[in-house]
């Protein structure tokens, strides 16, 4: 049966938005009536058309608890979805299902406003481009005067374009609402799809239609929600107050997935922003991975977070407008007598005061906590635990906390601990100080301590979408905790870090380590936390205009070296929709910017150039790009001996001074760790330099005592100098650096590798975000995919070496394949550096010298042998610092070995590529005969003195004696015991290499056995 509605209502004028008082004015005077309006009030699920006096009308689908309370005690939830669905949308999902999650279904009536496309804006909620929400207003003064609503309990929840109208709406009339909830802020397929989309350009936000762009600027209507936020008065909104205005506004839920449509994403960034600029209460979400579609169903993340959207919105009172006689009646009896009163008269007046809510009741609820009864006590905390009762209420709490009284009641503490960590994670920001400060208060009991770390941890539910900035303070007191002195806190707020952040940063935190040796993990989780909870709402991230000008990733420049022969991607960013068009040697080729900005096209390969060419990037701005040579580009990449300056090598000062060479170009990637993927480089200043003895100088490698840059890579600069000198034409050789010290394998691995290797399924590295899997990859390798490389060189392994790592083979093939299936190039050079000797104890470095050998059977690879590059008595002397041993000096030698195997492998130079390698051997009676590849010529004694070798044999593999040993040509004739059958070679950390191929280049260690 559909309800009788016999409205007597004044009509009001089309466009309400512009006339907010007389809104105001109308509000009020329809809803102080006592009476539901004329008729018996329908219940139950139904859906009708409200036929207005002004000839509108609006088609709704309302959800009403079948038994009406005498006073008006329910709350409202007006739902807007303007699109895409249809009436069930709001009230069925999500309102009603998140609501009966927790008990609170039969407390609200929802009433959803319905359209089944966007033409039915006009039809049901009102012309939205000239912002007439007539229709809306008026369902909403007919739920107001038909149901028994506490005034104080009406909230605005809207879903996609739908939260641009909930916003909006309750512009007009902010003293009627409690609480705004705002998903994916506004998004039209066909809006974004076929139009260039939209960006905030103002404080609030205009929006651009679909009639396009002529030379750069708009042609299209402006479709004007210019409300700004930051420069227009609230005051004539809201009555006269001592207190915060925000504490008399409503209270701002948004939410919205990181790969929405860009429009929504920036203006639910912007609004929120705004916000924020005028104290209001707000609470971002960003959910990390999440479409539009998928904000209320998919992951059971989402479920977590709009179920505290929901609880949120059941805990919030208006603040502005007062109570009915009733209420106050009930408030002023617990104030007065509620301390006093026996149990069975004071809980169920608790229970009165949690249905009030609100500071008021708070207030008046302070006076339980002077009962003599416990019991009276725990209810009155326990009552917060679903209502917000404002800071009179929080500071009570604190106080409870801070009375340290072990006489006093401990389950008391343990509960007010608790609640303030609802609201904290509520956006209470006095209730986040309390609790942030009392953990750190080392004089608590650590009972009180680990209640209060869990309490903190509540905001871990929200912190695993992605989106951080609004928990900083959070997560910045638990990064504090793991210096405590009680070891106990320390493990406790790690644990809570990790799990809060979804375990993504697997960091090498120990609790029970010394002062000393938890620093450098602690670094590292300031760090990590300084780049999640970057401001996303601020002027840097949020542009209060379209990027009207054209961006080019920053891998390009001028002054750099394109790779020849290839094609060659070229990327960046623009205004949605945005036409592009890059110019270079007689090429001109063309794309549009994509929905979220973002676009990349492909130029056709170019024939090597040692003239400067020009690029120019046109679309709604012009960028020039000057004198680009067109060569060979090599990524080089590592740890410490790949990031270790020019400056501080052997030859370093005189290398410096001679390093013109105007064909060589160096850029370098700064250090920086993500926990997902990034578009960009981070840093600024990123540019492409012309190799000289100036801009040799740029490097990320510094000086420990001065801080100053040490110079580009000495490895990667030899290694570019030879391949530019030797090569007959001169080739233009591009280096880029993108190294960091004491970085593990993994964290350079993209994901597509750890995929392709089912013995790293589940790889688990405890030592730190800077070691953590894919996270150096997602900063500093992912952001230049798929800019056209010749080929990569690689320096790293020392942070594997104490582990004796067996899956190191595995972990480089990872590395490897994973790279070049990124890049789409087929199986480019990937060439690596055997690592320098070093007195690690024991075999186990030539255990890892071992394990780096397997690499090469990966196509297209080859190890750069280095064991006799350092100074052997250098390398012994311990007084010296572990750091000028592990970093040989000596950087020419292995520029130049990596040089070696690019030259005669990519380049065609008939020259030896590698020091001798062992391949097999063959015994014949009591001799053995090695045979070895990359011999040249012949091998030879590198000081001519056949006794001075590193050879041992055994006949049993346990016993081992030097060998008697003879080059006989190609091969070397071991003898000296019966029947031999194992072998060594310089199997030692610190070896004496006298064994040389023609080349001079050194054999390599190895052992081998039948």
């Amino acid at each position: 049966m559909k309800p009788i509605l016999k409205l007597t209502m004044k009509p009001i004028l089309k466009s309400l938005c512009s006339l907010p008082l007389l809104l105001g004015i109308l509000f009020l005077t329809s809803i102080l009536s006592t009476s539901y309006g004329q008729g018996t009030p329908q219940t139950g699920t139904f859906t009708d058309t409200l036929k207005f006096s002004n000839g509108t009308s609006m088609k709704f689908k309302a959800r009403v608890p079948m038994s009406l309370p005498k006073e008006k005690t329910l709350g409202l939830i007006l739902a807007f979805h303007p699109h895409g669905g249809n009436e069930n949308s709001m009230v069925d999902w999500p309102s009603k299902t998140f609501l009966e999650r927790q008990g609170a279904v039969d407390d609200y009536v929802i009433i959803g406003h319905k359209s089944r496309r966007p033409n039915g804006y006009k039809e049901h909620l009102g012309d939205w481009e000239k912002a007439d929400h007539g229709p809306s207003y008026e369902t909403f003064q007919w739920a107001m005067k038909t149901y028994p609503i506490d005034r104080r309990r009406v909230h605005l929840i809207g879903w996609s374009r739908g939260g641009f109208m909930a916003t909006r709406f309750i512009w007009d009339n902010l003293k009627h609402f409690a609480t705004v909830t705002a998903y994916a802020g506004a998004h039209s397929p066909d809006w974004t799809k076929k139009s260039l989309g939209g960006y905030p350009n103002q404080d609030w936000v205009k929006l651009k239609w679909k009639d396009g762009i002529v030379n750069g600027k708009w042609t299209g209507t402006r479709i004007d929600y210019g409300v700004d936020f930051h420069n227009q008065s609230l005051k004539e909104y809201l009555p006269q107050s001592n207190g915060k205005l925000a504490d008399f506004l409503p209270e701002f839920y948004h939410v919205h997935g990181d790969s929405d449509y860009v429009i929504d994403v920036d203006l639910t960034r912007c609004f929120t922003r705004e916000l924020g600029k005028k104290g209001f209460r707000y609470v971002y979400r960003e959910l990390d991975g999440v479409n539009h579609s998928k904000v209320f169903q998919g992951d059971p993340i989402n479920m977590v977070v709009n179920d505290d959207v929901f609880r949120w919105i059941h805990a919030t009172r208006n603040k502005i407008l007062p109570l009915g006689e009733t209420d106050k009646a009930t408030l002023a009896t617990i104030k007065r007598d509620v301390a006093t009163m026996p149990n069975s008269q004071a809980i169920p007046l608790i229970k009165k005061a949690a249905r009030i809510g609100g500071p008021q009741a708070g207030e008046a609820l302070i006076k339980a906590f002077d009962s003599r009864h416990a019991d009276v006590r725990h209810a009155a905390v326990a009552s917060g635990y679903s209502t917000s009762y404002g800071p009179a209420f929080i500071a009570k709490l604190g106080e409870i906390i801070r009375d340290k009284d072990p006489k006093k009641d401990q389950d008391l503490r343990f509960n007010a601990c608790h609640v303030l960590g609802r609201y904290a994670k509520w956006r209470q920001l006095d209730a986040q100080k309390i609790i942030t400060d009392a953990v750190l208060d080392t004089s608590f009991t650590r009972y009180i301590r680990f209640q209060l770390i869990t309490a903190i941890s509540r905001t871990y539910e929200l912190m695993i979408p992605g989106n951080m900035h609004d928990d900083r303070k959070i997560i910045q007191t638990l990064i504090k905790l793991l210096d405590d002195p009680d070891g106990g806190v320390r493990g406790y707020a790690h644990i809570i870090l990790k799990k809060g952040t979804n375990d993504v940063g697997k960091f090498g935190f120990n609790p029970g380590h010394n002062k000393t040796d938890r620093q450098a993990a602690i670094r590292r989780w300031n760090a990590w936390a300084t780049e999640v909870t970057a401001p996303l709402l601020s002027n840097n991230f949020v542009r209060k205009s379209p990027p009207a000008e054209l961006e080019v990733a920053k891998i390009f420049s001028s002054n750099m070296v394109l790779q020849r022969d290839a094609a060659l991607p070229v990327w960046g960013f623009a205004r949605p929709g945005e036409t592009i068009t890059v110019s270079i040697a007689g090429q001109k080729v063309s794309t549009a910017a994509n929905p979220r900005g973002e676009w990349k096209l492909s130029l056709k390969p170019l024939v090597l150039s040692h003239t400067g060419q020009t690029m120019t990037i046109s679309g709604s701005s012009a960028i020039r790009l000057e004198n680009i040579l067109v060569g060979d580009v090599w990524l080089c990449s590592g740890q410490s001996n790949m990031e270790w300056g020019i400056k501080d090598t052997e030859k370093g000062p005189a290398d410096i001074a001679t390093a013109n060479h105007p064909g060589i170009r160096l850029f370098v990637v700064p250090k920086s760790l993500s926990s997902k993927p990034l578009k960009e480089l981070p840093g600024t200043n990123l540019k492409w330099r012309v190799c000289n003895p100036q801009n040799i100088l740029e490097g990320t490698h510094l000086d420990e005592k001065t801080k100053q840059s040490q110079g580009f890579s000495g490895t990667a600069y030899y290694f570019g100098r030879e391949l530019y000198t030797r090569l007959e034409k001169k080739v233009p050789i591009g280096l880029i650096q993108s190294a960091w010290g004491g970085s593990r394998i993994e964290p350079w691995t993209a994901p597509e590798g750890f995929a392709d290797e089912p013995a790293l399924k589940n790889l688990n590295v405890n030592e730190g975000q800077h070691h953590s899997p894919t996270a150096i990859f997602d900063a500093m390798i992912k952001p230049i995919v798929p800019c056209a490389i010749k080929g990569v060189i690689w320096y790293q392994g020392e942070s594997h070496v104490g582990e004796e790592d067996r899956l190191y083979p595995i972990k480089m093939k990872a590395l490897i394949n994973g790279w070049r299936k990124l890049w789409g190039q087929g199986d480019f050079p990937f060439y690596y550096v055997q690592l320098a000797p070093f007195e690690y104890g024991g075999t186990k470095l030539v255990d890892f010298w071992e394990n780096q050998m397997k690499s090469l059977s990966l196509k297209n690879t080859g190890m750069a042998i280095i064991n006799d590059t350092i100074d052997v008595n250098e390398q012994r002397d311990h007084g010296k610092h572990w750091s000028e041993r592990i970093h040989p000096k000596n950087k020419e030698d292995v520029g130049l070995r990596l040089a070696y195997l690019a030259l005669a492998k990519d380049y065609g130079l008939d020259i030896v590529a590698s020091g001798p390698i062992f391949k097999k051997y063959v015994t014949s009676g009591n001799t053995i005969r090695i045979i070895f590849e990359h011999t040249g010529r012949e091998l030879k004694w590198r000081d001519k003195n056949s006794s001075n070798h590193s050879f041992q044999i055994s006949n049993d593999g346990s016993r081992f004696v030097k060998a008697n040993a003879r080059i006989d040509g190609h091969t070397v004739i071991l003898s000296g015991i019966s029947n031999p059958r194992y072998v060594k070679f310089a199997w030692s950390n610190i070896p004496t290499v006298n064994l040389v191929n023609s080349s001079g280049l050194p054999a390599s260690s190895f052992r081998a056995a039948p």
